[in-house]
C-alpha cells in the first residue's frame, strides 16, 4: 500500500473504535504516529488536533472529524454518525459517504501538507584530504513505512558522460527510522568542472544537507538541490 493508503486504513480502523481518535488509539496507528509525532502518540495526537482545528473544513471533512470523535462524545461509530446526521439533517447513509470522503481527504493531508517529522534526510560530509583530492561520506535516514528507493550517486567530470558510482550501502533500523551508511566517495578533481549528483526517489521528497568539515583551499564549491536530486559542483582554481 502507498503511504496515503496506509494512513487511510489506520483512520478507518480508529473510526470503528468506541473512543474514536485518542492518544491510545493513536499509539495503535504507527504510520500516522510516525508522520506527525516521530513515533510519540501524544505529540502526533496534538499535532493532528491542531491541524484539523485550524482547517477550513468542508462537509466531508466535518463528517470525518465527527466520526473519528473529534467533535462528538458518542461512544460508537454509528452513534457519532447519527449525531452528525441529526445536526445537519442527513440520513446515516449520507453521513457515512461524507465521512468516507473526508477520511480520504484527511489521509492525503496527513501524508503531504501536514508532515512534520517524517521527511527523509540525506547528509553529505565533505573533506579535502589533499589539494585536489576529496572524500565524501553519505548518510541517510527515512521512516520504515515511507517507501524510498536506493540512493544513486552519479559523477560528471569534464566532457565525460555521466558515470553512476558503484557504492555499497549498509542499512540498520533504530526505532521507526531506517538508517543508510554508504561507501565513502574518494574523488580526484581536475581543471575541468567536477560534479556529483545524489538521486533519492521515493514517496516523499528528501531534505539534503551538505557539511564541509574543514576550510576548502583552491576549489570553489557549489551545492544545488531540487526535488529528489542534489548536485555538488567542484571548480578548481576559481577562488
Amino acid at each position: 500500500m502507498s503511504l496515503e493508503e496506509q494512513a487511510r486504513a489506520e483512520l478507518l480502523a480508529v473510526r470503528k473504535t468506541a473512543a474514536g481518535l485518542t492518544v491510545d488509539t493513536m499509539a495503535q496507528s504507527p504510520v500516522i504516529c510516525g508522520l506527525l509525532g516521530d513515533g510519540d502518540p501524544l505529540s502526533a495526537y496534538n499535532t493532528l488536533k491542531h491541524k484539523v482545528l485550524s482547517t477550513d473544513a468542508d462537509m466531508s471533512m466535518k463528517a470525518a472529524l465527527a466520526s473519528l470523535g473529534f467533535t462528538s462524545d458518542q461512544q460508537t461509530h454509528l452513534g457519532r454518525l447519527d449525531e452528525f446526521g441529526a445536526e445537519h439533517s442527513y440520513e446515516q447513509r449520507q453521513v457515512r459517504r461524507y465521512s468516507d470522503k473526508g477520511v480520504r481527504q484527511l489521509a492525503k493531508l496527513i501524508t503531504t501538507n501536514w508532515i512534520t517529522e517524517a521527511v527523509p534526510c540525506l547528509d553529505v560530509a565533505c573533506f579535502q584530504v589533499a589539494p585536489e583530492r576529496f572524500l565524501f561520506v553519505t548518510q541517510a535516514r527515512s521512516q520504515y513505512f515511507v517507501e524510498m528507493r536506493p540512493i544513486r550517486v552519479v559523477l560528471y567530470q569534464g566532457k565525460n558522460g555521466p558515470k553512476e558510482l558503484d557504492l555499497q550501502a549498509v542499512e540498520r533500523q533504530e526505532g521507526i527510522w531506517n538508517h543508510v551508511d554508504m561507501d565513502p566517495i574518494r574523488l580526484q578533481v581536475t581543471d575541468e568542472e567536477t560534479s556529483l549528483v545524489w538521486v533519492w526517489r521515493g514517496e516523499l521528497w528528501p531534505k539534503f544537507a551538505v557539511q564541509w568539515c574543514m576550510d576548502v583551499q583552491g576549489v570553489k564549491t557549489v551545492s544545488e538541490g531540487c526535488g529528489n536530486k542534489m548536485r555538488l559542483r567542484l571548480l578548481i582554481g576559481t577562488v
